[in-house]
């Protein structure tokens, strides 16, 4: 399993099984919806320490790639939205892209929201998959900090303007997700951990010897506790030409199976704070993520592999390296003593390359 090519997977258009990884059982699942945004693109109006902030090359990419992970869990209704290259564009077209702009963030909710209503019938709370990446600036308004969505403008009022804060996305986003489904939120932009402040700031007055982190992730479980959140990072994350997006790429490693640890078909919240930490502690260019589950329940599924459509491949003991999807690098399966499963979309072909040695 150390050469160049490790191993060829293909994810069949029927469910696979290997009788080495222990047996899970199929189960119902409840409907899916996806959201998927990125704009990666600077602003002419804004800078950063006196510099215009730089373009980031890979968000189309991660946001192809994520569309890829989503995909195996056959969802009701996908929407991606990007400004997209040509490799990527071929990766997603046919999930009908739509442009990176507040107006067509806001079709989409509807969108969403309107299949919800109509769906009545269903006695299970839908899951709903909201996934932000690109440009994330912290503004001070008074005494309320927040978080900003770079986008791409349509229009001068906010969030048309190219701007979207964090109070403008829990109104017109969370809230109306949240009232209907459970929202599991994914963020990979510098201060995403911001993304949580929709709340005034409260002035309390007291004397500290050192700096206080402020404390977001309270109120908004308050306001919001149907509502997940996987966030990259309270300062700067990081992309590159290898692995896109830090966070975002072990995001996908860990979902794909590795973080289930007991194998069961589901990936809990718990699992997904333990593998993305692990995953920050081997990467010295990934910041500390932010992992919290709805209801503060550690237990509550991120992912229900057993309930969805994806293809289970089972790869044997040592088969570690770089999945491609493609030429694209989706995720890195880590080094196991023993046989593991992977979950995939059916009908895509995967290759898993053993990384160059380093002796």
């Amino acid at each position: 399993m150390r050469g160049l090519l490790a191993l060829l997977l293909l994810a069949l258009t029927t469910p696979a099984t290997a009788e080495t990884c222990p047996p899970v059982e199929r189960t119902a699942g409840p409907p899916v919806y996806v959201i998927l945004y990125g704009y990666g693109f600077r602003t002419p109006t804004r800078t950063v320490m006196g510099l215009p902030p730089p373009d980031l090359p890979m968000v189309d990419d991660d946001v192809a790639s994520m569309a890829r992970l989503f995909e195996a869990l056959g969802p009701q209704r996908m929407r991606v939205h990007g400004e997209f290259g040509r490799s990527a564009r071929k990766r997603v077209k046919r999930f009908g892209l739509r442009p990176p702009t507040w107006a067509s963030l806001l079709e989409s909710v509807a969108e969403v929201v309107a299949d919800i209503d109509a769906d009545r019938q269903s006695a299970v709370e839908p899951e709903v998959y909201v996934y932000l990446a690109g440009h994330g600036e912290q503004r001070r308004v008074g005494d309320k900090t927040r978080l900003e969505l770079y986008a791409r403008p349509d229009g001068e009022a906010p969030g048309y303007n190219g701007y979207i804060d964090s109070a403008l996305f829990a109104e017109h986003i969370l809230t109306p997700l949240s009232a209907r489904a459970r929202v599991h939120l994914i963020a990979d932009t510098c201060f995403s951990y911001t993304l949580m402040q929709t709340r005034p700031m409260t002035r309390i007055e007291r004397v500290v010897t050192t700096p206080v982190l402020p404390d977001y992730a309270t109120p908004f479980r308050e306001s919001f506790p149907d509502v997940g959140t996987l966030l990259a990072t309270r300062a700067v994350t990081y992309e590159g030409p290898r692995y896109g997006g830090r966070f975002s790429h072990a995001l996908r490693s860990a979902a794909i199976g590795p973080a289930d640890v007991d194998q069961d078909g589901v990936i809990t919240y718990g699992e997904m704070r333990r593998a993305l930490n692990r995953s920050a502690l081997a990467d010295p260019l990934m910041a500390t993520p932010h992992a919290y589950a709805p209801g503060s329940d550690d237990a509550a599924p991120f992912l229900r592999w057993r309930a969805s459509e994806a293809a289970r491949v089972c790869t044997p003991a040592g088969a570690a390296g770089g999945l491609r999807d493609g030429r694209n690098l989706f995720a890195t399966v880590p080094d196991r003593d023993a046989p593991s499963a992977l979950w995939l979309s059916r009908g895509n072909r995967f290759t898993l390359r053993a990384f160059p040695s380093r002796r």
